[in-house]
């Protein structure tokens, strides 16, 4: 139905500089960050109502908290713990029929449980509805692999990689789903260990990227330690962003990048402490 878009062709177009093709009233659904993307995209681009509506209660929804917060700032009206019926209209959007969720869970297999509130039904006015609901893999049915829930790849565990095909691995969000960066590389490395091994290597990929630093464990006393306070990143004015793709989020300076090292709690020295010996612990040799 024209006015309905998927997140990833619309944030393309705006990433690339085309003009997308959304109206005045605009309603994502999604509750990630992605969706909020979608929304601040469009409220930027002159959209005037801008709706994001989601399955998650407000306290479980998957955005950060600062991107809901900014988003709201920003104009931008946020609908949890909503389900989705369907898209109104005949011949292009007229807004999208919602009731209320009164409970969202999963099952034992990650199956979406969803109870709604009964005669609960209501519309969002719109002409324009975004997709933000999840993402799945592309992996072709006939490509031999055992394909999951989500079209997600089948392994033997995570830890190995393994799938049904000889020598290929899979790793990441193509194996569990959506999740944080830092999950994806801890995952691609277990992998690259294991076809290292497959290979005929050891499964030891490690590298020291920085020589080792010997470290003071001497850090002595800093007066006030305890009070000191944390750098605030500098936010750009809420008039300023939201009708610009301007910079959000410009960080902390240097200056304060020195102070915020200044009250590193220096967590690797507790590697250097070492149990008290007691009178049993002393041989001859201590004395």
């Amino acid at each position: 139905m024209p006015g309905v878009i998927l997140n990833t062709d619309f944030l393309r177009d705006v990433s690339m500089g085309k003009e997308p093709c959304i109206g005045n009233r605009v309603i994502v659904l999604g509750g990630g960050n992605v969706a909020f993307d979608c929304a601040r995209s469009a409220r930027k681009l002159g959209s005037s109502e801008v709706h994001v509506a989601c399955l998650e209660s407000r306290e479980n929804m998957l955005a950060d908290e600062e991107e809901i917060v900014q988003a709201q700032e920003e104009g931008i009206y946020v609908h949890p713990s909503q389900s989705f019926i369907k898209i109104c209209g005949d011949e292009s959007v007229t807004g999208v029929q919602f009731m209320n969720v009164e409970s969202f869970t999963f099952d034992e297999n990650r199956k979406a449980i969803v109870k709604v509130e009964e005669n609960s039904e209501h519309t969002i006015q719109a002409d324009t509805v975004i997709f933000a609901v999840g993402q799945r893999t592309a992996a072709a049915k006939d490509s031999g692999l055992v394909l999951g829930r989500g079209n997600s790849i089948v392994v033997d565990d995570e830890l190995s990689g393994k799938t049904n095909m000889e020598g290929i691995f899979a790793c990441g969000d193509a194996v569990y789903g959506t999740k944080t960066v830092i999950n994806a590389v801890a995952s691609g490395r277990k992998a690259a260990m294991q076809i290292d091994k497959y290979l005929g290597g050891d499964g030891d990929i490690s590298e020291e990227l920085l020589p080792k630093e010997e470290v003071d464990s001497e850090i002595g006393k800093v007066d006030k330690f305890a009070c000191l306070d944390r750098a605030k990143p500098q936010i750009t004015s809420i008039d300023e962003r939201k009708n610009s793709f301007c910079e959000v989020d410009s960080g902390i300076s240097s200056e304060e990048i020195c102070k915020e090292a200044g009250r590193c709690l220096q967590c690797d020295l507790r590697f250097n402490i070492k149990s008290p010996k007691i009178w049993s612990d002393f041989g001859k040799e201590d004395m």
